[in-house]
């Protein structure tokens, strides 16, 4: 997974609620915090998220804790 985040143009994150929620709970084995957290350190630049459920197209109102902060200074 790393070869691939270090080798893309971007980093496309799916926001759904639950994807947030995995990553809220800062559980260190979950693949999906490993994974979103490698490509915040490697690719912050170039994160695109794509807000797929109703709720979570603004990142004031719709985002949450660590996903909130990691990805705020990113969207328009």
């Amino acid at each position: 997974m790393a070869d691939g985040i270090d080798s893309s143009t971007v980093f496309l994150v799916i926001a759904t609620k639950g994807y947030m929620q995995k990553i809220n709970t800062g559980d260190r084995s979950d693949n999906c915090l490993k994974e979103f957290q490698y490509a915040g350190n490697k690719r912050s630049d170039r994160i695109v998220v794509a807000a797929l459920e109703e709720g979570m197209t603004k990142p004031a109102t719709g985002w949450t804790g660590r996903f909130q902060l990691a990805l705020t200074r990113q969207s328009p």
